[in-house]
């Protein structure tokens, strides 16, 4: 795997949701951001099509308005999820 691939799969995997609990993994997650920007910098990317690529996932996790920032509260958001999907909340 080219690491161009892997940066674009990483901010790909979160689905837009950061953890502000996930202390190690939030970490990891700068230093790629560190190494994307370095990437950008030194002309690694060198068209549109490949730096919209990259930038999509990044924007859509940076963005925030998806992130939990307990354990307890994403496992709320799930059960409440499950519920809804499940039918047993019947919604107005």
């Amino acid at each position: 795997m080219k690491i161009k691939d892997f940066v674009v799969q990483f901010f790909e995997s979160f689905k837009g949701i950061q953890r502000s609990f996930e202390n190690e993994l939030n970490m990891f997650s700068l230093e790629v951001l560190n190494l994307t920007e370095r990437m950008v910098n030194l002309g690694f990317y060198q068209n549109e099509s490949e730096l919209l690529k990259l930038i999509d996932p990044i924007i859509t996790l940076l963005d925030g308005s998806n992130d939990f920032h307990s354990k307890d509260e994403e496992d709320a958001y799930t059960r409440a999820m499950t519920e809804i999907q499940s039918g047993s909340i019947i919604s107005p």
